[in-house]
């Protein structure tokens, strides 16, 4: 989807049909590209989110951006919850507060669980050649039981750096 400057525009829209009452993960994965001219594009906290029936369950915490059109913003948006009502509406939504047009992808998955525990942390600071415990969560959960987890790094400088290396997580 194409998203002009300043704008705010719906990525994706699907719908379900859980039973009210059933616990389900929504997890998202979206990618932002600068279209406009060379340079660095800065998308904002809060510039990603999954939205079930218009209310907005999980969206980026940091400040993020694309570095031209080939290094991408990337975010990775999870949540688990219970629905409400029997016929669910999910939206992946895109705010561009970026100076540059651009172009963003997203992939949404939803699937109902007997059963869940889900934990999103605040942010932790850290330093080079340093490994630090982002958060711990212990659960009761009893059967078959899978953890999905992923990270999200900002680099708070204003150059071009990696911050996360092959290994890392």
């Amino acid at each position: 989807v194409n998203i002009a400057t300043g704008a705010t525009a719906t990525v994706l829209s699907t719908t379900s049909s859980f039973p009210a009452g059933t616990k389900v993960v929504a997890l998202a994965f979206v990618a932002g590209f600068n279209t406009g001219t060379a340079g660095h594009a800065m998308y904002g906290a809060d510039c990603a989110r999954i939205k079930l029936n218009g209310t907005v369950i999980s969206t980026n915490e940091f400040n993020d951006g694309a570095w031209d059109s080939v290094a991408g913003a990337l975010f990775s948006l999870g949540s688990l919850t219970t629905v409400s009502t029997p016929s669910q509406t999910w939206e992946i939504e895109f705010v561009n507060r970026s100076s540059r047009p651009n172009r963003t992808y997203a992939i949404l998955v939803v699937f109902p669980v007997a059963d869940g525990a889900f934990l999103d942390t605040g942010s932790v600071a850290l330093t080079l050649n340093s490994q630090v415990t982002v958060g711990s969560l212990s659960t009761t959960l009893i059967g078959d039981v899978f953890a999905i987890g992923f990270a999200a790094i900002s680099n708070t400088t204003s150059s071009k750096v990696t911050a996360l290396n092959a290994n890392d997580g």
